[in-house]
Parts: structure tokens; sequence; C-alpha cells
């Protein structure tokens, strides 16, 4: 299971076995992100580190500018991207993790980065309760929606242009850009009295 927490370590399992363990030079508690040929991982200390899939080698560890990354990485066409305490979206390079874009969407992020199906559009969920859509290419904002409420959990992206989301008020939300779709109130979990 990629997204299981490791301590220190990042390991690959196949067929039931440990293929390889490697350092990333701080706890791992963030779900991982992979491709076919490496994993990504940030460190508590926030820093983005790659390693090969085959071998555990290590190929890149980055932190550019002076805030740590505090999401966990998603993979977008040939970048991988984390967003920072300062509320940053970075796309390195997967390759050699030099730095392609960054762009500020708040003063700091909420949950995870979501990614289109189709690895063209980033979806980032701000301190300041709203969620801004990125070009994955080149990190220019596409439009930004205003919510009732901070993001609980999300944005999940899904299909070419579209995200999701939970708010912390139990509403899910979804979206296309700077277009705010549906909202759907979650049901109270049943009281213990009421339960069978």
């Amino acid at each position: 299971d990629v997204a299981a927490p490791v301590s220190e370590f990042v390991s690959v399992m196949l067929a039931r076995q440990a293929r390889w363990s490697a350092r990333t030079g701080g706890g791992v508690t963030r779900p991982v992100a992979l491709t076919s040929s490496a994993v990504f991982a940030v460190s508590d200390d926030g820093t983005l580190t790659a390693l090969g899939l085959a071998g555990g080698n290590f190929l890149w560890r980055s932190r550019p500018g002076s805030h740590p990354f505090v999401t966990p990485p998603v993979v977008a066409r040939s970048a991988v991207l984390a967003g920072a305490q300062n509320g940053a979206v970075w796309a390195l390079d997967a390759a050699d993790g030099s730095p392609l874009w960054s762009t500020t969407v708040g003063t700091g992020l909420r949950g995870v980065l979501g990614i289109s199906d189709d690895g063209a559009l980033v979806f980032a969920a701000s301190d300041e309760g709203d969620i801004t859509t990125l070009d994955a290419t080149t990190g220019k904002n596409l439009g930004k929606v205003l919510l009732d409420a901070p993001v609980a959990h999300g944005p999940i992206g899904f299909g070419a242009n579209s995200w999701l989301a939970v708010l912390s008020d139990g509403t899910v939300r979804a979206g296309t850009g700077e277009q705010a779709g549906w909202t759907a109130k979650l049901p109270a979990a049943p009281s213990a009295a009421s339960r069978p």
C-alpha cells in the first residue's frame, strides 16, 4: 500500500517480500507518489526525495525556496509536485529535481494536491478556504473557487478538469476550474442511542 506511513525508510514490497529499503533523511508520514521508475517521498523535514523504484537508489533530493514541503507529492506528466508551508505549489522535474515553476495560491496549503485525469491541471486548497486550479505545465493560475468552509480532505481531481473536496463542516463540494459545481451535506452519524 503506497499510502501507508513509513518511518525514515521507504520500502518496496513485491509478492509480499521486501525488495529494498532506503533512508530518506527523515521520517516519512505522508503518502508517496510513484512513476514507472521512481518513488517520491516528502520527509518530516520538508524535503522531497526521489528514489529509483527498481532498487531504491538515491536519485535526488530537493527543497527549493526557504519553506518546507507540507503536502504529499503527486505526479503530473513528467513533473512531481508538492505544496510548501508558505502556500506555494512547486513543480520539479521528475528526472533530476530541478524546479520547473512555483505559484503561490494562499498563505498556507490544506490537504493534498489534486491532479486531473490527464495530468494537465493541479488543484490546490489554501488555508483561506478556496481551491485554485493551476496549469500543471506552466503553473499559471486558471481560476479560484471560494468555499464556505476550509477543506478537510482533498481536493481530488477527476475527469479532465473537475475536483471534489470534503469541507470541515461535512459538506462535499465539486467544481471545475473557477466554477463551483454541486454541494451535498454528509449525513450526521447516528447517535449511540439510535443504533441497534
